[in-house]
């Protein structure tokens, strides 16, 4: 009986090494690929929503009340969405999701949105240009200055610029850019901490804060901070 062996010869290393490098490159562009993808699948998602909304889940397109430029609606109290972190936009709708901040609009169209909306979103809103609201606005009254910049120790109330600095700090994950938002849109947000229909800061920071001022100190408050220069995050 002849026996026949099977010899192996071992692969020379530089071979090998240049196998392991063409897979590992292989690997690097499908990763790419599916990211690029997944990025490019976010974008249409949040295009559609944004311009469209989903009608059959009764979600209106964004457009309708924080228009093309995501700058909002100064007359109606809608938000300015430029110039705020992804991670802050993301929050708030989860939130707004969730119940934990109250708005009889947001709350309806965020509880038909899935999570992968609220990123798209939020991506999308986070990439545009910050910008301030257009219209003209008088100079806010002197109280509204004071405790912007001072604030007031009698009261323990901190300056508003000890969080958002208009100077040095567009705006963080955890802190919204202010400047050039809205007065009555900051208005209503005082209002509802005072209220309690909002509450979804840190420690409750701004609940404590907003329950010291009067009514003439969150309009003036506000028409300070609408008037700043808005910055990108």
């Amino acid at each position: 009986m002849l026996r026949h062996s099977l010899t192996i010869s071992p692969i020379p290393l530089h071979r090998a090494a240049a196998v392991m490098i063409s897979v590992a490159g292989a690997a690097m562009l499908l990763a790419g690929s599916a990211i690029a993808d997944d990025a490019a699948t976010g974008a249409a998602r949040a295009r559609e929503l944004v311009e469209h909304g989903r009608l059959t889940d009764g979600i209106v397109a964004c457009v309708a009340c924080h228009r093309d430029s995501g700058q909002g609606d100064a007359e109606s109290a809608f938000g300015n969405l430029t110039g705020l972190t992804e991670t802050y936009i993301a929050k708030q709708l989860a939130d707004y999701r969730s119940g934990i901040r109250e708005n009889r609009v947001m709350q309806v169209i965020a509880a038909k949105l899935t999570d992968a909306d609220i990123a798209a979103l939020a991506g999308y809103y986070s990439k545009l240009e910050a910008s301030d609201a257009k219209s003209p606005l008088p100079a806010p009254p002197a109280i509204g200055v004071t405790l912007a910049e001072q604030g007031d120790a009698a009261r323990e109330i901190p300056s508003c610029v000890t969080c958002h600095n208009v100077a040095a700090l567009a705006g963080s994950d955890t802190i919204p850019n202010i400047a050039g938002q809205h007065a009555l849109y900051i208005s209503r947000q005082l209002e509802a901490w005072q209220t309690g229909a909002r509450n979804n800061d840190p420690g409750s920071i701004m609940s404590s804060i907003a329950k010291k001022l009067t009514a003439d100190e969150i309009n003036a408050v506000a028409l300070y901070f609408a008037r700043q220069k808005r910055k990108a995050p």
